[in-house]
């Protein structure tokens, strides 16, 4: 039964027979009509190899008795044409230099002529059986790929050692690229921007630890922030994944980006009026905790210092009084509008409450901070609010320590502050 199959496998295939021997292309044309589909007779390399070009055969057998060197010449051309050929070798050589080059070029087969009918049959089979099962492999990566490619959402495939291996063709086109080749050279260097932070590699930092808890914990929520640069095109996707095995027994991982990015604003929109005050447009003190957990990593792991500057209006209350409750919060927008002007673009300004503010300082030591402190002190004294108000701040100074706690360190310099304001106020304290 199964001889039956592999004979019917071997009728579906198309035969290149290249040979010199006149007589020997009469006999194997005879042999081949009987067991495959067509045959494509040859008597020399030229013609040998623009049958195979045109043709696209199935099996390849190279029989030229003109010597070895043609029969390995004529093998090496065909595989550089398709290197998946599958190429049969007839030969009365016993040389063991001639197997080594045929071995180096990739031939499926040697017969050792003279060869009998049997013989070259079984051969033959075993060579439509391999062709059946490439056929099939690549029909069900095919069939695959077309269900993938159904996706509304962008699905990637890495193979065991976490290497891109297949794309659905949203993936690819969210990418603009036609290719996964065209991808990895593409991303390879161009700046992405994956859960809020500037990369150079996206495959890289979608690195194999986040695959593995994106597999290992699938009810975590996993979201990727993803911006090309050139076109600042910003897209949020919450990422699934699973491990599965293939139908040679490889694990798998395949990786899912559903687009959640209009969930993702709003969300965002939710978070920024959390983190806001409503008065001054400036963040409130509940963001410092995350500045605080964020800079005192980045001092334990690089020594990287940070600062903050905490002052507090002098005689803020006097304003109020005065002028009223309108006034007094011209005032408070007026003073954020000026100190705005005189920080960094990478410093965060707080209102930690009524008249008291923080500017947190990364990359900045106790100098750099003073010496801030200082100028914001000195500038404050020269300006005219609202009413013709002027005012005056004390202000309080510390650096982040590697013990520290959120609480020792706005204590220190919440207490630099009010030795300020015990000491004369508008001045600056460090501590």
């Amino acid at each position: 039964m199964k001889n039956n199959e592999n004979k019917k496998l071997l009728k579906l295939c198309n035969v290149l027979y290249v040979g010199d021997d006149a007589d020997e292309l009469k006999t194997m044309q005879a042999f081949l009509s009987l067991h495959v589909n067509k045959t494509y007779m040859q008597n020399n390399p030229e013609e040998g190899l623009k049958s195979f070009s045109y043709y696209k055969p199935d099996i390849v057998i190279l029989d030229l008795k003109i010597s070895n060197e043609a029969n390995i010449e004529l093998l090496k051309e065909i595989k550089n044409l398709d290197e998946q050929s599958i190429i049969l070798l007839l030969t009365s050589s016993s040389k063991s230099d001639f197997f080594i080059k045929a071995i180096e070029l990739n031939a499926d087969y040697f017969l050792l002529k003279p060869v009998t009918d049997d013989r070259l049959l079984c051969t033959l089979e075993k060579a439509a059986i391999l062709i059946h099962s490439k056929s099939r492999k690549k029909y069900y990566e095919n069939f695959e790929q077309k269900i993938i490619d159904k996706q509304s959402n962008m699905i990637m495939i890495l193979d065991e050692n976490f290497q891109l291996i297949k794309a659905n063709s949203r993936f690819l086109k969210s990418f603009e690229v036609s290719s996964i080749e065209e991808f990895k050279e593409e991303y390879k260097y161009e700046d992405m921007v994956l859960d809020c932070k500037i990369y150079h590699d996206f495959l890289e930092k979608l690195n194999i630890e986040t695959i593995v808890d994106i597999v290992n914990y699938p009810d975590n929520k996993y979201v990727a922030t993803i911006m090309d640069l050139p076109n600042y095109n910003v897209k949020a996707f919450l990422v699934n994944g699973t491990r599965e095995r293939n139908d040679e027994g490889d694990v798998e991982y395949i990786i899912a980006f559903a687009d959640v990015t209009a969930y993702e604003i709003e969300k965002r929109k939710i978070e920024k009026s959390v983190y806001l005050d409503p008065l001054t447009n400036i963040h409130n003190r509940h963001i410092f905790e995350e500045l605080f957990k964020h800079e005192l990593n980045m001092k334990k792991r690089y020594s990287q210092p940070s600062s903050i500057i905490f002052f507090d209006i002098d005689d803020f209350k006097d304003i109020n009084d005065e002028y009223g409750h309108n006034v007094g919060d011209e005032v408070l927008k007026s003073v954020v509008k000026f100190f705005k002007k005189k920080i960094r673009s990478v410093d965060t300004f707080i209102r930690w409450g009524g008249e008291e503010f923080i500017v947190f300082l990364p990359y900045t030591d106790k100098k750099e901070s003073v010496e801030l402190a200082e100028r914001l002190k000195k500038s404050l004294s020269e300006v005219i609010f609202t009413n013709n108000v002027k005012i005056t701040c004390s202000f309080g100074v510390s650096v982040l320590e590697s013990d520290d706690t959120y609480e020792s360190f706005i204590e220190r310099a919440d207490k630099a502050q009010y030795q300020s304001k015990s000491e004369g106020k508008n001045r600056v304290t460090y501590m």
